[in-house]
């Protein structure tokens, strides 16, 4: 999805939207400061492709009974759908993040408690 070019200038990064699984409605970014951890959310709905614009960021992501941990550098890119758990935090002094989601903003759409995260998704871990 993600292609970079990168020569002695620097990196540009390039993404078609008619690569993406969904027709974005809204682009956001975040800065996660060192020691921070963000996201500690799912989604009933949404469909969001996180990429890393600066820095190191480790995600652990939850579906139902499995996690998974992986980190990713500038760059690297992943894809959350509905009913999957997010959490991210910063590998070193800080990391910023943009993100493209499938609609706006929508408070009903969000899970901010694991335990009921894992009742909705009746899963035990």
């Amino acid at each position: 999805m993600l292609k970079l070019f990168s020569d002695a200038r620097g990196t540009l990064g390039s993404l078609e939207f008619s690569d993406l699984p969904f027709v974005p409605q809204r682009f956001y970014w975040v800065q996660i400061n060192e020691s921070e951890v963000r996201g500690k959310h799912a989604h009933k709905n949404l469909e969001q492709i996180i990429f890393v614009q600066e820095g190191t960021v480790k995600f652990r992501v939850v579906v139902g009974n499995k996690e998974s941990i992986t980190t990713l550098n500038v760059g690297d890119h992943i894809y959350l759908g509905p009913s999957m758990w997010r959490e991210f935090e910063s590998v070193g002094a800080r990391a910023i993040l943009g993100c493209l989601a499938s609609a706006p903003y929508d408070e009903a759409d969000y899970i901010r408690d694991f335990n009921k995260y894992l009742e909705t998704f009746n899963e035990v871990l």
